[in-house]
C-alpha cells in the first residue's frame, strides 16, 4: 500500500496545486475524479501482475506420471 499512498499523495498535491483558485465544485469534482482513475489504474495494475503469477506458476507445475498397479 506504501506505493499506492505515494501515489495517491502526489497526484493530491500537483492537482491542489494546478486547481488553485478554482471553485468548490471544480476542484471537489476534479479530485473524486482523479481517486476513481487511481482505483481503476490499481485495479489494471493487480489483474496484471496476477495473470502474470498465475502463468507462471502453471507454467512451473509439471504433469506427475501415474504408473499402473497391480
Amino acid at each position: 500500500l506504501t506505493p499506492l499512498a505515494l501515489v495517491l499523495l502526489m497526484v493530491t498535491a500537483l492537482l491542489d496545486k494546478v486547481l488553485d483558485g478554482a471553485s468548490a465544485w471544480t476542484y471537489g469534482l476534479t479530485m473524486f475524479v482523479s481517486n476513481i482513475l487511481l482505483v481503476w489504474l490499481t485495479i489494471v495494475v493487480l489483474k496484471a501482475y496476477a495473470r502474470r503469477e498465475r502463468n507462471r506458476e502453471e507454467s512451473s507445475v509439471q504433469p506427475v506420471a501415474h504408473t499402473a498397479h497391480q
